[in-house]
């Protein structure tokens, strides 16, 4: 990952989100279901907040390929994007994995 590559956050910080983050946006981790994952060096993070996402007019998601499904389908879910710019494939495997794990 970017943020371990170029030291901003360590290994270590980012394992402890293991299994519950399924992505990020701008350093700000969020799980399966679009909610924010708190970790280890959130106070370190300068930037947007996930909240901050939510009430703007647009925010736009633009991300491909299979390793992007469960992080734009999340960012769906939590409302941090509400425009997404993707190929079919990655729709397409959204909308499925949409199905397979349902909200409720």
């Amino acid at each position: 990952m970017v943020y371990t590559r170029f030291g901003l956050i360590q290994t270590e910080e980012l394992e402890d989100l293991a299994g519950r983050a399924v992505g990020d946006i701008c350093g700000r981790f969020f799980n399966i279901t679009g909610q924010p994952e708190p970790s280890r060096f959130d106070n370190r993070i300068v930037g947007i907040q996930l909240d901050d996402l939510r009430r703007g007019s647009f925010a736009v998601g633009v991300a491909g390929g299979w390793d992007k499904v469960a992080p734009l389908l999340a960012a769906i879910r939590g409302k941090f994007i509400n425009v997404i710019i993707t190929d079919e494939q990655t729709i397409t495997s959204i909308l499925a994995l949409d199905e397979t794990y349902p909200m409720s």
